[in-house]
């Protein structure tokens, strides 16, 4: 098991967990990070507007699939998933917003990435599911 966690700022704790080492993923690495990016990324900035909470992430592994999930505090006031994967959508400002978009893009176009967003009890949880 790899399992690490660290502060991020000054009130954002940051746990990483996989139970196994990865080593060939079933997506091309441009669509995997950039993926992966948006959706740290957008954790990271939810979280530095709480001030406060905890991201986690990790990946399982089955026969048949791998999941990344990305876990963080959210604000009760978050949009609605429909809202937040429209193209130019952001809560914070113009020319945003194309991040969950591309995401989207990027999940329709692969036929083996899915992607889910839970919002539940003030968590927000999305799985990118890699079919191998």
């Amino acid at each position: 098991i790899y399992n690490v966690s660290l502060w991020l700022f000054k009130h954002i704790k940051v746990h990483f967990e996989t139970k196994e080492c990865i080593e060939n993923f079933p997506i091309g690495s441009l669509v995997l990070v950039r993926a992966i990016g948006i959706l740290i990324d957008n954790a990271i900035d939810e979280l530095k507007e709480l001030n406060d909470g905890v991201l986690m992430v990790g990946f399982l592994v089955d026969s048949s699939s791998i999941t990344f999930i990305v876990r963080n505090n959210c604000r009760p006031t978050t949009p609605k998933i429909h809202q937040m994967i429209q193209q130019g959508f952001s809560t914070k400002g113009k020319n945003r917003g194309y991040g969950l978009y591309n995401l989207r893009e990027m999940v329709n176009s692969n036929s083996s990435l899915f992607s889910e967003i839970i919002i539940e009890n003030d968590i927000f949880v999305h799985k990118l599911k890699m079919d191998r």
